[in-house]
């Protein structure tokens, strides 16, 4: 391989590894403003797609420009966002992309005021460019920093919320990582009891066990939340709940637990959510 070829290879791989970065960057951001709730794995797919749409558009030919811009701006933008909220209406989606071209924008803005009003233009261009060693040294630092970082956002924000769960039901246990939510305030209308709430799936094998789902004392209620204003919610009544935090256990008797058919954490990281007022 030549010189000049190598030298275009570096600046793909540049270009490839700094655009997925930033779109990783501004869909996490749209992600937060929208809640889509998306996971890391469907944000780094969506941003890869970003990244090698970019790449692509570098190497056609000057003449369908305008096609791939219109490809860029249209089509690419709502795959994006599509892949970051999943099943949403039309409304949602188009609400995504409008966000997703405001954060690029400023975005933009404000990195090309750093790149030209610091070293940064300097540094990039002269020191880091001119060194493939030193470029592939600099992007694995800054992915072990930032999965550093997410480890340890991650451990402060779960630390005194996350708590183990066991679930007694008909003679039957379920073993849950659960996370206590403050904001849960869902109350049984009928019985006036505070409402936990847990992933469905794990309940399938237990519940079809039992013949008689009265003995759960099985029944619906509505509920209202972000994203769903009129819902039902599926609602069973076990003989005991544990909940264990650091040293402490809590039992409570004849405990409420409602049955979600989504996942209640996007990164798997706890499968049910305890009404904090059953801790009173």
């Amino acid at each position: 391989m030549s010189g000049g070829d190598k030298t275009i290879v570096i600046y793909v791989d540049v270009f490839f590894l700094t655009n997925l970065c930033m779109d990783y960057v501004v869909l996490y951001i749209v992600n937060k403003v929208c809640r889509f709730a998306a996971t890391k794995l469907r944000l780094l797919f969506a941003a890869t797609l970003g990244a090698v749409w970019s790449v692509i558009e570098i190497i056609m030919p000057e003449k369908i420009h305008w096609l791939m811009i219109i490809c860029t701006y249209v089509l690419i933008s709502f795959f994006m966002i599509r892949i970051c909220a999943w099943k949403c209406r039309f409304k949602e989606l188009l609400k995504g992309v409008l966000v997703l071209y405001g954060v690029t924008f400023v975005l933009a803005g404000a990195l090309h005021m750093f790149y030209y009003n610091t070293y940064a233009g300097y540094i990039v261009n002269q020191v880091i460019l001119k060194d493939t060693d030193l470029v592939i040294f600099v992007g694995v630092s800054l992915l072990l920093l930032y999965l550093i970082c997410v480890q340890l956002f991650r451990i402060k924000v779960y630390a005194d919320m996350i708590c183990k769960v066991r679930i007694d039901i008909c003679n039957q246990y379920i073993e849950l990582k659960a996370m206590i939510d403050t904001g849960n305030v869902l109350v049984d209308p009928y019985v006036g009891k505070p409402v936990c709430v847990a992933e469905k799936t794990h309940f399938n094998k237990v519940l079809g066990e039992i013949n008689d789902l009265q003995k759960c004392r099985y029944h619906i209620i509505p509920f209202s939340s972000l994203g769903c204003k009129h819902g039902l919610l599926e609602v069973i009544t076990v003989d005991n709940m544990y909940i264990y935090q650091k040293d402490s256990e809590i039992k409570v008797e004849n405990a409420l637990i409602g049955l979600a058919d989504t996942a209640l954490s996007s990164d798997d990281e706890y499968h049910m959510l305890i009404n904090a007022q059953v801790l009173k």
